[in-house]
């Protein structure tokens, strides 16, 4: 009697070899995929099972359960983007309607992960890249995951304005907007409302950008006429970019004042790089920078990163940064 025979007599099954137990796993995959196919004839997903299969292959599934768990997720999650509905969801609202588990994609998670490949997957179908991602890396994936019609952050996400008009992108007005207008108000918007519109318009064509919250208050309250004013808080947000998105899109002029420190200096640069339209920045020459001047020493490691200026129109302020060591803040400037 052979060993084999015996172990099949002990486990009583038969033995299978590596072989054939490969070739009972494709015939199982096969059988589920008819299935599949038939479920979902006729959706988005059908059109995009062989991308799919390859994105779930790239992930390194150990067993056919995972596999076929991951197939019917992944069609679930292609066929169910808000974007397809011209609606906006949270993550976590998102995760609950398809899995019942409102943590289920999150960041640092498995099905977190295949959740971005299935959006990147579904981005290239469309032909849709977050433009100039390299100018703010960082929100990169925040923009992949709206483009789907997927907030990841909203609370923090917002940006202040004021004197500004919107069309939603049912082309209607957003009537919000048009009372503060009428109010003469400003007002705090967040990345859920930005992501709802399809362009914005301001006085003259025309909008002023400011970094400090308080500097763009004064702004609102003494300008010696009604211009479009924006805050951007500091570190542009997404919502941010956004807002320079819809600006490009409407063909507006933007001028752009921020602190005259090596940060403030690198944040113009970087939304001057960054914005499509026509674009001058604002209170930023050597006059606003000595207007601007504290007692603040900057330190060598920041006199450092002036190194990473290249737009030419801020050399003057950068070198004079560079000899005076002294940084410059915008509350100390009569912005008009």
């Amino acid at each position: 009697m052979t060993p084999e025979h015996l172990l099949e007599l002990y486990f009583r099954e038969k033995l299978v070899d590596k072989k054939e137990e490969r070739q009972l796993e494709e015939q199982k995959k096969d059988r589920f995929l008819q299935r599949w196919k038939e479920k979902y004839q006729g959706t988005p997903v059908e059109k995009v099972l062989s991308e799919l299969l390859d994105v779930i292959k790239a992930g390194h599934i150990k067993n056919l359960n995972e596999w076929e768990q991951s197939l019917m997720l992944g069609a679930e999650i292609y066929n169910c983007f808000p974007f397809r509905k011209n609606e906006t969801k949270y993550l976590a609202v998102f995760a609950t309607e398809i899995t019942g588990n409102p943590h289920a994609f999150d960041q640092k998670g498995s099905w977190g992960t295949f959740l971005y490949q299935v959006i990147q997957m579904e981005l290239r179908q469309r032909k849709v890249f977050p433009q100039k991602s390299e100018i703010f890396p960082a929100f990169f994936r925040q923009r992949c995951f709206l483009a789907e019609g997927i907030l990841i952050d909203d609370i923090s996400n917002y940006v202040m304005l004021s004197h500004v008009k919107a069309q939603k992108k049912d082309g209607d007005l957003h009537m919000g907007m048009e009372g503060f207008w009428q109010e003469d108000d400003m007002v705090q918007i967040p990345l859920a409302v930005l992501s709802k519109w399809n362009s914005i318009f301001c006085k003259d064509n025309e909008m002023y950008i400011v970094e400090n919250p308080s500097v763009f208050a004064g702004l609102c309250a003494g300008h010696t006429k009604q211009v479009s004013c924006m805050c951007m808080n500091g570190q542009p947000r997404l919502a941010g970019l956004v807002t320079l998105d819809l600006l490009a899109a409407s063909g507006t002029v933007v001028y752009y004042a921020g602190d005259l420190d090596p940060e403030g200096l690198l944040i113009a640069q970087k939304i001057s790089e960054y914005y499509a339209g026509e674009f001058h920045y604002w209170h930023m020459t050597v006059e606003d920078y000595e207007k601007s001047k504290s007692n603040e020493t900057i330190s060598e490691k920041r006199i450092k990163s002036l190194e990473r200026i290249t737009d030419t129109e801020l050399f003057p302020v950068a070198e004079k940064m560079r000899l005076d060591r002294l940084a410059g803040y915008q509350e100390k400037i009569e912005i008009k």
